[in-house]
């Protein structure tokens, strides 16, 4: 049988159960250093392996008290070692730290960004954020003042194809975020245009009054993308121009829409000519 020897490591530590309204005086110790016994076999291969230790912190916070003691923390390194392995003595031999309780409140993302398409190209629709909301912690006083969290600005060139990035947030001072940073995702499509006739029609027309439209049809072009372009028909579409004023010449023709995959429209001719019949 071999000789048993002592082996000093450094165990990394990780703490869950809590979040970002709580607040340590001091940083928690990130490791652990242990001196631990066994024979010479055992050793080598504690030294291949990557110990590491997770501390649940969810049962040990208390009055504003986070105190993980020796009797605590001991059995907690003992159980990640084989065990004929003896723990000597570690460093920290124990964990108490003050902390405080700040506010939480939940809040929208937004986005800053400029995005510059490439020829032929549209967003098929809005950036898509995640998540879209977050969770910011501070005083009372500060979080009644902030009602969304922008991201930092994201200038995208030439964009001809879908992309994500992670984004970070913009955290106001004295406030923390979780988390800090969101998924931001823009799907391009190439565009194409789709034209349809359609009757125009007049708004505001009293009864028993007629108005005349030379022409009583106009040309509607929208642009679309590729992917929607069989699902856009004229009922999707309306062609309607004002009720004339005494300064009118001409009616200003507006094309509107109820598919939201319609980004963009014009009339031709984009103005007409009037009579009004009494």
């Amino acid at each position: 049988m071999s000789t048993p020897r002592e082996y000093t490591i450094q165990v990394p530590v990780t703490y869950t159960g809590y979040d970002g309204s709580i607040v340590f005086e001091k940083p928690l110790p990130n490791k652990i250093e242990m001196t631990v016994r066994d024979n010479g076999q055992q050793l080598r291969a504690i030294k291949k392996q990557k110990l590491n230790l997770n501390i649940n912190l969810e049962h040990l916070l208390s009055n504003n008290k986070l105190l993980i003691s020796a009797e605590v923390l001991r059995p907690r390194l003992q159980e990640i070692l084989p065990g004929s392995t003896s723990i000597q003595h570690t460093q920290p031999e124990y964990i108490e730290v003050n902390y405080r309780v700040q506010q939480k409140k939940t809040v929208p993302v937004e986005l800053t960004s400029i995005i510059e398409l490439a020829s032929q190209y549209q967003l098929a629709h809005a950036p898509e954020i995640s998540p879209a909301e977050v969770r910011i912690y501070g005083s009372t006083a500060q979080l009644d003042s902030i009602t969304k969290i922008i991201t930092d600005s994201v200038h995208l060139i030439d964009l001809q194809k879908s992309i994500m990035k992670e984004v970070s947030l913009v955290c106001p001072e004295g406030v923390s975020v979780e988390p800090s940073t969101v998924q931001v995702a823009w799907e391009v499509e190439q565009f194409t245009e789709k034209s349809f006739r359609l009757p125009l029609q007049v708004e505001g027309i009293s009864r028993g009054e007629k108005i005349r439209l030379f022409p009583s049809e106009v040309e509607a072009i929208v642009r679309v993308g590729i992917s929607q372009f069989e699902k856009i028909d004229a009922d999707d579409l309306q062609a309607v121009c004002p009720y004339p004023t005494a300064q009118d010449k001409k009616l200003t023709v507006e094309i509107r829409s109820t598919n939201p995959h319609i980004t963009s429209s014009r009339a031709i001719p984009a103005h007409v000519e009037y009579i009004i019949e009494r």
